[in-house]
């Protein structure tokens, strides 16, 4: 297992499962993952850096509110079930804060976990990325999450 420092392996196959659309084998990995209070922080910084890094992808640095919102409502009309789980405020936020520290303190972790998830998973479907693109973006975020882990 990697230092506890940084993001663990563990963790990113996880990840790497579940966004190529192997709902097994994240399943699995994921129930596998240690639940000590170290990898769960890892595991958040992880998630919140892919959230950055795929955010970036999508609407670049610094995006006009227009856009972030106009984001939002595209991937909320894609289904009920998406539309149900990202409150469009809150999500529109969560976009911002990647860029400009916008406040969502308000927003429940694991609500915000939820929500980081949910993005990430589109812009990365949306991006069709292909196994060396996908091993390219998660090398991103996981090196973005070590350093803000230390």
């Amino acid at each position: 297992m990697s230092h506890p420092e940084h993001v663990p392996d563990d963790v990113v196959a996880a990840f790497r499962a579940y966004l190529s659309g192997d709902r097994e084998l994240w399943k699995t990995r994921n129930e596998a993952l240690d639940r000590s209070r170290t990898v769960q922080r890892a595991y958040r910084a992880f998630v919140s850096a892919m959230f950055a890094e795929a955010v970036d992808r999508r609407l670049g640095r610094h995006p006009a509110w227009e856009r972030i919102v106009e984001f939002v409502a595209d991937i909320r009309a894609r289904d009920d079930a998406l539309a149900d789980a990202l409150d469009p405020d809150e999500t529109e936020r969560m976009i911002a804060w990647v860029d400009d520290d916008a406040g969502i303190d308000d927003i429940d972790a694991d609500r915000s976990l939820g929500i980081w998830i949910l993005v990430v998973t589109v812009i990365v479907r949306d991006a069709d990325l292909d196994d060396a693109g996908l091993d390219a973006f998660l090398q991103r975020a996981r090196t973005f999450a070590d350093e803000v882990l230390g």
